[in-house]
């Protein structure tokens, strides 16, 4: 078969498009103080390194995805938005820039401005997945305007938020960016139990 006649028969739906392949990734905490091997074998990195899989991340109130352009962040991102809305959990899937550009709300399709109006009525936990800080910094929009906006829009649902945010490496500020996000988007607080 010739190359157009293939790109033909592909791009007019004789062959269905691959959809996303979950690749059991782990993902290796970033700390100032320690450096990681990133060759480590799985095993090994889980045990001596903390590496962490999906279901692990997804219990965390904050997490930075770091990652190197075309690693598939915004798709683990719809991936994991999707999975979890499948099993009746509240996620919403959002890009830095439309944060900035439109606010959260006015950023989501009618299904999800509706999840997303349903959680902040209740008072069940909800993850959002930011995706793209690198691009929206390219198209010169403030990631810190698109967290203050985040923050001001789920209001007092925040403690109940777990919020997910990508970035490519090279375009990550570090501490800048990491105190934006502990200022403007704050772990909730545990109550401790008053001694007797």
């Amino acid at each position: 078969m010739k190359k157009n006649a293939l790109r033909d028969f592909v791009n007019h739906g004789a062959v269905e498009p691959l959809g996303h392949v979950a690749l059991q990734r782990l993902f290796a905490p970033v700390d100032k103080d320690k450096e990681i091997p990133l060759d480590t074998p799985s095993a090994w990195g889980r045990e001596l390194y903390g590496y962490k899989d999906w279901p692990e991340l997804l219990l965390l109130p904050r997490v930075v995805l770091l990652a190197e352009a075309g690693s598939g962040k915004t798709e683990e991102f719809q991936a994991q938005c999707r999975s979890l809305q499948k099993q009746g959990k509240r996620a919403l899937f959002v890009r830095v820039e439309d944060l900035v550009d439109a606010g959260l709300d006015a950023s989501l399709d009618g299904d999800d401005a509706e999840r997303l109006l349903d959680w902040l009525r209740g008072a069940d936990t909800a993850h959002f997945f930011i995706d793209s800080v690198d691009e929206a910094r390219l198209n010169h929009k403030s990631f810190e305007t698109a967290i203050k906006r985040l923050a001001r829009e789920v209001g007092q649902g925040l403690a109940r938020a777990h919020i997910f945010v990508s970035c490519r490496i090279s375009d990550w500020k570090g501490r800048a960016d990491y105190a934006a996000i502990e200022r403007l988007l704050p772990l909730p607080r545990i109550a401790t139990p008053m001694s007797p």
